[in-house]
């Protein structure tokens, strides 16, 4: 991409000039074409790989004066037909108008406070800050503020286009000064070894710069001296002679204009950083010093809550006597000290470049092949039709209608439903679908021909541009379908789908999918399950595939694609299509945006595992076969086929015949799979490896036998940790991070982190998160006693808030279960509810839901089960209730036999109550 930078100033030194530099560098490290046109340009810039162009126009006070002079250089810029521009500074936004037609993002650093500037400057401020707001920054197709809080200073009809994106704090990373060097600079500024050194960077002159408030900051350090002879003041910036002096008459040691490749000798050689300006749209100096470790002191204002976390980093004050004793703290207290230090640096270090330039790319392909469908530059371009099909079999009334009332619910309504009913023998869906106000098409098949050909039959029947695959045990957010739309591309020719973001809808935010991956040995798996979303998956990113429980895809890639394999009846037909649009060119993005909620497996869960397992298996060789080169193919054939000898090997002979027929049915189906491999591999414009590069590695906090997320301390950790690689976590966020670092680390007890964080943070989403995480000494320890055929749960502290809408009953691996009677009871200190049901006979495993209404506040409470009896099984039987926390058990029942298992605990929500 061919990309211009628009900027006042490049000279080495200044904040947005080193912006711009790292900027223009990253960008052309990524492959771009960057040329940088600025007023003012020097040669100072190490190793600059990128254009610089200086375009000398006259700056005049008045911003009429200006705007006519910025006429001077639009056709220049203009010549070099720039495939989009960056804007930093004035006087470049005056031109935003002329090249509307050309994409363009805005770098917003915000407009100084005018506090003790003279009246005539204080309006020329606000009135540029004016005419920048509502004359040219509304031209621009996306604005990124450094900070939240500049984003929140925009007009709120600017902040619906805004992304933020923080700054580096690694440019200095390159040059690092050994011990010696650092005394010997000590040395010369006369400063001995037992010295404390508090360190400023930033504007030295008061009168030019009255909100840096560098006087008070003299102040404050005479009478800290008092008190500690031993600190000493170091003060780095521009300014000349006449700063110098006036510093060093204050008592301060004065280093004027350093070099850029020394400033890290000075962050190195400090011990505390200290500012007390009055207003930041950032502080890069504030985050640089803590890269290098050290901890700081600052006013808490503007942006310094973002880039600095109290108590956690150093010291955001708000008062001048509070300033002065954090300062004596850092300086008395080593422990402290220690602690603020290591913080520091681990939290600095998420700050990188890379990520911050990366993020500046990702909003450039936005606004060039990205931009919202219903065209900022076009807003009379016809919203896209979208077809929702949703295949059906025996939906449960109350859960069919759940999804459809969530479509109505849309605020985007140019969409359809296309019911497909494979034959169901209940036929409630009638009236279900009958109550869909909009316009729906149901179709009912003669019999039940599977879900791949429910599928095809419901886009053969489509009228939708896009088309939004969905199961009906899902519902939608009321924004869904508003939000993909906003975030469609106006070309999207080679994009087949996007892949929502779906939460767990019995869980407190836990992700379900975001998009699907698949390994080279053709193992394929929801990206993201499990997982606690802080917000770690946020950002657009290109993705292997989509799960078709929720999956929006464009109509037209089907025709190039082909329709799904109705072979394969169920699972994996969705990993196969994806699959195979990769290997046509085409790609696949998440759609954080558009968030759906789904109850992970709710129509599946009564079949036979065994059922499952052969037609899983079945259906990856199939995959693999058609799609993969026979290098990966024959990878994952033989990791198969290790695995089946190692499931006989250690007698797990509940599997050998499920083994025996996959392998009998695939050579059977050789004869199709290999025709159709031949289709593929002749159409194929890409191998498979490019696509599996695309699937991030999977991760361990769903527990697949009770579709329940782990709640343990590792899932935030790692979803926090996650985010640090996307963007950086905010105050209350590396707090947490922080905190359940020493619950990992054995330095604090998961009760006593919860204590300190909920005393200390009002953060209500966290605190939720963190109300339901639960300590793994916890899960070996029960509180359980088994009495009479009654199992019972006492005082489990980790009763949430909310209302129970069921307890769910899991029995596992017996021969045979009789008929009998489940009563549940459950009461705490206000009330007490119970609930009987009858237990049906089986000789498979089973589920079964307790139904009941419960309200509770949380807290202690107790559960009692009464199971039946007559429970037979030659050897001892082993059973769980419900889904988490697992607590393992021996005990005896009403007929004297021996049970020992595992009991889970798991609350069914009500999704209108959720926390």
């Amino acid at each position: 991409m061919k990309i211009g930078i628009l900027t006042q100033r490049h000279i080495l030194g200044f904040g947005v000039d080193l912006v711009v530099h790292k900027t223009a560098q990253f960008l052309t490290d990524f492959g771009h074409d960057i040329t940088v046109l600025a007023n003012v340009a020097s040669e100072d810039f190490p190793r600059v790989n990128y254009t610089v162009i200086p375009i000398p126009v006259e700056l005049h006070p008045a911003p009429k004066k200006e705007y006519y002079n910025s006429r001077l250089y639009q056709k220049l810029i203009a010549s070099y037909q720039f495939d989009a521009l960056i804007f930093h500074t004035l006087p470049f936004f005056y031109a935003l108008p002329e090249f509307k037609n050309t994409p363009s993002m805005v770098i917003e650093y915000g407009t100084s406070d005018t506090l003790f500037f003279p009246l005539h400057t204080k309006i020329f401020f606000h009135v540029n800050e004016y005419l920048t707001y509502h004359n040219y920054y509304p031209h621009a197709d996306i604005i990124c503020p450094i900070s939240r809080f500049l984003e929140n200073k925009l007009p709120h009809s600017l902040q619906r286009k805004t992304e933020v994106i923080p700054l580096g704090a690694d440019h200095y990373k390159d040059f690092r000064y050994s011990s010696r060097q650092i005394t010997a600079r000590r040395q010369e500024l006369g400063i001995s070894k037992d010295d404390t050194v508090l360190l400023y960077v930033g504007r030295l002159n008061y009168e030019k710069q009255p909100y840096k408030n560098t006087r008070q900051l003299l102040d404050i350090f005479r009478e800290v001296k008092r008190i500690r002879p031993d600190l000493q003041l170091v003060m780095i910036g521009y300014g000349d002679e006449n700063d110098r002096r006036f510093l060093k008459k204050k008592g301060a040691i004065p280093v004027i204009n350093v070099p850029f490749n020394e400033m890290s000798l000075y962050y190195q050689m400090c011990d505390i950083y200290v500012t007390t300006t009055l207003w930041e749209g950032f502080d890069l100096p504030l985050l640089e010093a803590q890269y290098f470790g050290k901890p700081v002191v600052a006013y808490s204002i503007g942006a310094h809550p973002e880039v600095c976390s109290n108590n956690v980093t150093g010291f955001l004050v708000t008062s001048r006597l509070d300033f002065q004793k954090k300062i004596l703290t850092l300086a008395q207290n080593k422990l402290i000290y220690k602690y603020l230090s290591s913080n520091a640096r681990m939290f600095a270090s998420q700050y990188t470049w890379e990520k911050t330039v990366r993020n500046y790319e990702n909003q450039l392909f936005s606004i060039t092949t990205s931009s919202p469908a219903v065209n900022r530059r076009n807003p009379s371009q016809k919203a896209p039709l979208i077809s929702i099909i949703i295949p059906n079999y025996n939906a449960p009334p109350d859960m069919l209608q759940s999804c459809l009332q969530s479509i109505t619910n849309q605020t985007y309504t140019n969409h359809e439903l296309v019911l497909v009913d494979n034959n169901s023998s209940d036929k409630s869906y009638r009236d279900v679908c009958s109550r869909y106000p909009g316009k729906h098409l149901l179709i009912e098949n003669e019999k039940n021909y599977g879900f791949s050909s429910a599928i095809n039959r419901g886009i053969d029947n489509a009228q939708g541009e896009w088309l939004l695959l969905l199961n009906f045990d899902t519902f939608l957010d009321p924004y869904c379908l508003e939000n993909f739309i906003k975030n469609l591309p106006p070309q999207y020719t080679s994009i087949a789908g996007y892949a929502p973001k779906m939460y767990l809808a019995t869980e407190y935010r836990v992700i379900d999918s975001i998009g699907t991956g698949i390994n080279s040995s053709a193992e394929a798996y929801n990206v993201g399950i499990g997982e606690i979303d802080v917000g770690q998956h946020d950002r657009q990113r290109q993705i292997f595939g989509c799960c078709f429980g929720g999956a929006f895809l464009q109509k037209k890639s089907f025709d190039y694609a082909g329709k799904l394999d109705e072979s394969y009846g169920m699972y994996y037909e969705d990993v196969d299509w994806c699959l195979r649009a990769n290997l046509l060119g085409f790609s696949f993005y998440t759609m954080p945006a558009a968030i759906i909620y789904h109850y992970h497996s709710a129509s599946l869960r009564h079949l036979s595992y065994n059922w499952k397992y052969e037609l899983i298996e079945l259906n990856l060789l199939k995959t693999a076969y058609k799609n993969f080169s026979f290098k990966n193919f024959s990878r994952a054939l033989i990791k198969r086929l290790r695995s089946y000898h190692r499931q006989k090997k250690e007698g797990h002979s509940v599997f050998l015949v499920n083994n025996y027929n996959i392998i009998k049915k695939f050579d059977q189906q050789l004869p199709v799979l290999h025709r159709q491999r031949n289709i593929i591999q002749e159409r194929r414009v890409q191998s498979e490896e490019k696509p599996l590069h695309y699937s991030p590695p999977p991760v361990n906090f769903f527990d697949p036998r009770f579709y329940s997320c782990r709640y343990t301390p590792d899932n935030i950790l790692h979803s926090l940790e996650e985010k640090m690689t996307t963007t950086s976590l905010n105050q209350t966020e590396f707090a947490l991070w922080t905190i359940l670092q020493e619950v990992q680390n054995g330095e604090l007890s998961l009760h006593q982190a919860k204590e300190h964080f909920f005393s200390s943070f009002q953060h209500g989403v966290y605190q939720k998160i963190l109300f339901n995480l639960i300590p793994e000494q916890e899960v070996i320890h029960n509180p359980l006693a088994f009495k009479s055929g009654h199992v019972i749960v006492q005082k489990h502290e980790r009763f949430p808030r909310g209302q129970l809408d069921g307890i769910s009953l899991w029995l596992l691996n017996h021969n045979r279960i009789n008929a009998g009677t489940v009563l549940c009871e459950i009461w705490d200190e206000d009330s007490y509810t119970s609930q009987s049901m009858q237990f049906p006979e089986t000789r498979q495993d089973i589920w079964l839901k307790v139904p009941f209404s419960y309200s509770t506040q949380g807290g202690p409470f107790t559960l009692r089960l009464s199971l039946p009896g007559n429970i037979h099984k030659e050897n001892t039987p082993s059973f769980a209730i419900s889904e988490k926390p697992l607590y393992p058990f021996t005990a005896t029942s009403a007929n004297n036999r021996s049970l020992s298992g595992n009991i889970i605990i798991k609350y069914h929500f009500n999704p209108q109550e959720r926390m």
